[in-house]
C-alpha cells in the first residue's frame, strides 16, 4: 500500500510487487496534483491509464541510467475521496478516458450513531483468515516455469450475463455516441469480470474450502448488480457537475435570504461570508444577482442620494413570507 509517491517510484515499487498495489489518499486531489509536476508532458497521467489494464509496462527515463525498468504486472488501485469542486479538474481538457475508469460512490449521510462492537472479536478473525487465504493464493507456472497470474473462466450461465453487459455498453454507444458516460459504461465489461473475480474470490476466502477454478453465475449476477448500484452513483455525481457555478451560487444566495429573513441585501457583505468566495468577481456577481432579479426575489435598491449604487438590493417581501 502507498500512499504519496512520484510516477518513478510507483513504477518501481510495482516491479518489486507482482501482485500489485493500492494507492490510498484521503483527498485525491493530491495525487491529481502531481501529474507532470516535474516536467514529462503527460507521462504521469498516460501511466495511470495504462495501469488500469494492470498489464506489463516498462519505464525508460533518463532517471534510471538509461536501463529500461520493466514492470511484469503494472497492477494499481486508487482508492481515495475528492471534494465535487475538484472532481471537475479531471474531467477537463480532453476526454482521455482517465475519468471512466473510476467508480464514484456519493452515499447519503448517515446520521452519527455508537459502533456496536458486539462480535467485534469473531469479524476480525474472520477476516484475519479471509486475507490470509487471498495471500496464499496459487500462481500458474508459463512455459519456462516463471510465475504467472492463474486464470479463472467464467461458466457458460455467466458468459451469458456478460454478453449482455456486453451489449448494453455497445448500443449506448451507439445511441449517445461519445461523452463522460458513454465512455463510463464502455468500461462496464471490463467491470464485471474484475468484480465478479473479486466477489469469487471473497466468497471462497471467507467460506470456502477448495480454491476457485471458475467464476460462477451467482457471483457474476451479483458483479451486474453492483453495476447498477454504481451506475446511478455516477449519474449523481454527473448531475452535480452539469451545474454551473452560477446555478449553484444563486441557490446558495437564495438559501441565505430564506434563512436571514432580512429585507435588505448587500453585495460585499455577502462575498465577504463563507461559501461566497466566487461573488467577488463583479463579472460572476452580476450574472448571479440578474437569474434573482428575473426570478423575481431582489431588485435594486432605490439610491436616495442620487450617487453610486451602493450594492444594496431589496428582497421582494413575498420571498420572505413563505
Amino acid at each position: 500500500m502507498i500512499a504519496d509517491a512520484s510516477t518513478e517510484e510507483v513504477g518501481k515499487l510495482l516491479a518489486g510487487n507482482h501482485c500489485g498495489l493500492v494507492l490510498l489518499r484521503s483527498e485525491l486531489s493530491g495525487w491529481l496534483g502531481q501529474f507532470d509536476r516535474y516536467g514529462g508532458a503527460g507521462a504521469d497521467r498516460a501511466f495511470y491509464l495504462e495501469s488500469w489494464d494492470g498489464g506489463s509496462h516498462v519505464i525508460d527515463r533518463v532517471k534510471f541510467g538509461g536501463v529500461p525498468l520493466r514492470i511484469p504486472y503494472a497492477s494499481l488501485a486508487i482508492v481515495g475521496s475528492l471534494q465535487p469542486d475538484h472532481l471537475r479538474k479531471v474531467f477537463e481538457g480532453i476526454n482521455d478516458g482517465l475519468a471512466a475508469r473510476f467508480i464514484y460512490v456519493w452515499p447519503s449521510p448517515v446520521p452519527p450513531q455508537r459502533p456496536d462492537r458486539s462480535g467485534a472479536e469473531d469479524r476480525i478473525k474472520t477476516l484475519h483468515s479471509a486475507f490470509a487465504k487471498l495471500r496464499r493464493l496459487n500462481w500458474d507456472r508459463d512455459d519456462f516455469g516463471d510465475p504467472v497470474p492463474m486464470v479463472l473462466r467464467f461458466d457458460e450461465p455467466a458468459l451469458d450475463i456478460l454478453d449482455r453487459v456486453r451489449k448494453e455498453a455497445f448500443e449506448a454507444n451507439q445511441i449517445r455516441g461519445a461523452g463522460l458516460m458513454t465512455g463510463w459504461r464502455g468500461k462496464n465489461p471490463g467491470r464485471l469480470l474484475r468484480l465478479a473475480l473479486v466477489f469469487e474470490l471473497l466468497q471462497w476466502a471467507v467460506a470456502g474450502d477448495t480454491e476457485p477454478t471458475v467464476i460462477s453465475q451467482e457471483m457474476t449476477v451479483r458483479a451486474a448488480d453492483f453495476l447498477d448500484y454504481a451506475a446511478s452513483m455516477m449519474s449523481y455525481v454527473f448531475q452535480d457537475l452539469l451545474v454551473t457555478d452560477t446555478e449553484r451560487d444563486v441557490a446558495s444566495l437564495a438559501r441565505l435570504i430564506k434563512a436571514s429573513d432580512a429585507p435588505l441585501l448587500n453585495e460585499r457583505k455577502i462575498y465577504q461570508k463563507e461559501g461566497f468566495h466566487r461573488l467577488r468577481v463583479a463579472q460572476h456577481r452580476k450574472s448571479v444577482f440578474a437569474k434573482l432579479v428575473e426570478a423575481g426575489w431582489i431588485r435594486r435598491a432605490d439610491v436616495l442620494t442620487g450617487g453610486r449604487p451602493r450594492g444594496d438590493w431589496e428582497v421582494n417581501p413575498k420571498v420572505r413570507e413563505h
